[in-house]
């Protein structure tokens, strides 16, 4: 979805098929074409647990975005507080004064947040949380959201279960300085 919208006037691509292991991110990242504005890179929790550390030390994101967390990794990480810990990870080679974007509802936010202003990111919540910076009280098409305490109408042609989504687009697009009317 972030690339879709991206895409409408710049040159942007994004992680292709299960390429978001530690050796398929390097892989998507060197082949993004000099002449592109944008690049939508998503990162498994196993490219942030290596030997070396985060694989974003090497990508170096501007904006990071954690949509969700589930109990997929309870196997290995033993509690979501654990998942949430190397999940939050993404942070780790990003410089001060990029963007954090957070799913305000997820369990252990806190604990996102945390890193993110340890790093000195600037944090844009999304979800129905009360203080999320992009907030929507009811994850439908056509009803209302905030942003910035200016109400806009979410008219999107996806399923209410990617409502999520949308916003956590408009969180990236709000990040980029582009203005909201242009996205949606």
């Amino acid at each position: 979805m972030i690339n879709h919208v991206l895409s409408i006037d710049k040159k942007c691509m994004s992680t292709y098929g299960n390429f978001n292991t530690r050796i398929g991110v390097p892989m998507s990242f060197a082949n993004i074409p000099q002449d592109y504005d944008y690049a939508v890179l998503e990162y498994a929790a196993s490219a942030m647990n290596g030997s070396h550390g985060s694989i974003s030390y090497e990508i170096d994101p501007e904006i990071a975005v954690v949509t969700s967390l589930s109990e997929a990794h309870l196997d290995v990480y033993k509690s979501l507080a654990g998942i949430a810990k190397v999940k939050r990870r993404i942070f780790d080679g990003m410089k001060a004064g990029g963007h954090a974007v957070l799913n305000r509802d997820m369990p252990c936010y806190e604990l996102f947040e945390q890193r993110a202003f340890e790093k000195g990111l600037n944090v844009i919540t999304f979800g129905k949380h009360p203080d999320a910076t992009i907030h929507m009280d009811n994850f439908k098409s056509g009803e209302k959201f905030t942003v910035d305490g200016h109400e806009y109408i979410l008219n999107c042609p996806v399923p209410d279960d990617l409502i999520s989504d949308a916003l956590a687009t408009i969180a990236v697009t709000k990040a980029l300085g582009i203005p909201i009317e242009d996205v949606l």
